[in-house]
């Protein structure tokens, strides 16, 4: 007795599996016409049902490791089949003349009691239902403001809250800061949670954009976990334990009296960024706004790219009076902020004091600033 599927199926799903708990090895479990990928980890864990056709009478698992998935896979067509069945110890794949036994290899810690808890979430609390598209567009930037391998523990994650009702998402590594505003109404008025970088950076991978996506808390204090749950996907994820910090302070100056505005080419100003720092070799750079032109140097000044307000963004006569400043800020940093605003155009913010924060918003090709996203980056001192 065999259970069927694709190369594509079984390679996504498998996928999936590791970056969700970033673990290094997968079960592979059949069970009647069932075909599921579990994995776990310190970081929690996650179980995927594949589509498959057939029938397995008893159940059985193999443990794969992550790392020869390509070696195994990846010269196949995705339409491929894959015939899975039970062999003593755990189970034979059949696939492109290949036959490869995968022996059962289990976790010293098991997670079935939390997946029996964790499957139908009667009596956790719902936190939201969204579509995975929203879920994968909220996350897009966020992450790669987090903090990574920081000392400050809570920084080391994106901060999902209610705000206003609807879910928020907040990364920030202390120097730069990234917060999008979602229509995702939230069901918990005192929702607040931190989702490891590495889970935050998962979203696009485990969920894909036409799931219909419950977010469940469940437990309490140290054990407080998020679930993830869709008509193929259960996914349990740890939090970071520690308080996120408050913010607000740093907002307040987005709206500062002397507060001018500046719009740009996003990808020009990344691409200036960039030819910045390749010729310098320079950690750091000089931003400058005066006389219709944006202009970047490098750290001695021996360097810079011009970029002109082209007639396009002139034309959109933005509300806010463009006056000059200069600054210094990480190369990086801004790079980043360029790279990661999803409109082509954006609007930098910032008052003429050269230790005022810069602030970015995305610009629609009307001229209209989006507040559901804002990015910061605080000047540096070099």
């Amino acid at each position: 007795m065999t259970i069927k599927t694709t190369v594509g199926q079984l390679k996504q799903a498998i996928k999936a599996a590791l970056s969700a708990v970033s673990a290094k090895t997968c079960d592979l479990h059949v069970s009647g016409d069932q075909l599921h990928i579990k994995a776990e980890s310190f970081m929690g864990c996650v179980r995927l049902k594949v589509d498959a056709e057939g029938f397995i009478d008893k159940e059985a698992t193999g443990t794969l490791n992550g790392a020869v998935t390509n070696a195994l896979f990846g010269a196949l067509a995705s339409d491929a089949q894959v015939a899975i069945s039970r062999v003593e110890g755990g189970l034979r794949l059949k696939f492109g003349g290949a036959t490869i036994k995968l022996k059962f290899q289990e976790a010293a810690n098991s997670s079935d009691d939390l997946f029996a808890a964790a499957s139908t979430c009667k009596g956790h609390e719902l936190v939201a239902k969204a579509t995975g598209s929203d879920l994968i567009k909220a996350f897009a930037s966020p992450q790669f403001y987090a903090a990574h391998n920081d000392v400050r523990q809570y920084l080391c994650g994106v901060y999902i809250e209610n705000r206003n009702g609807s879910l928020s998402m907040t990364g920030t590594n202390g120097f730069m800061l990234n917060r999008v505003d979602t229509s995702i109404a939230c069901e918990l008025a005192d929702f607040g949670a931190i989702l490891p970088t590495a889970a935050a950076q998962a979203v696009d991978m485990v969920l894909q954009p036409g799931d219909a996506v419950d977010i469940y808390r469940i437990g309490s204090g140290a054990s407080l976990k998020l679930v993830w749950k869709t008509d193929k996907l259960c996914w349990v994820t740890c939090l970071v334990l520690g308080q996120y910090p408050d913010c607000a302070a740093f907002y307040k100056g987005e709206t500062a009296s002397k507060t001018a505005d500046w719009p740009v080419s996003a990808k020009e100003l990344a691409l200036a960024v960039q030819r910045i720092l390749a010729i310098s070799e320079q950690r750091y750079l000089r931003m400058r706004v005066a006389d219709e032109m944006l202009t970047l140097l490098s750290e001695d000044c021996e360097h810079k790219v011009e970029i002109p307000l082209s007639d396009e963004l002139k034309a959109l006569k933005l509300p806010c009076e463009r006056r000059a400043w200069e600054a210094s800020f990480s190369g990086a940093f801004i790079e980043e902020v360029a790279r990661s605003v999803p409109t082509e155009q954006m609007v930098l913010r910032k008052g003429p004091s050269e230790s005022s924060l810069l602030y970015a918003r995305c610009l629609s090709a009307e001229g209209v600033v989006d507040s559901s996203w804002l990015a910061l980056v605080q000047p540096a001192r070099i």
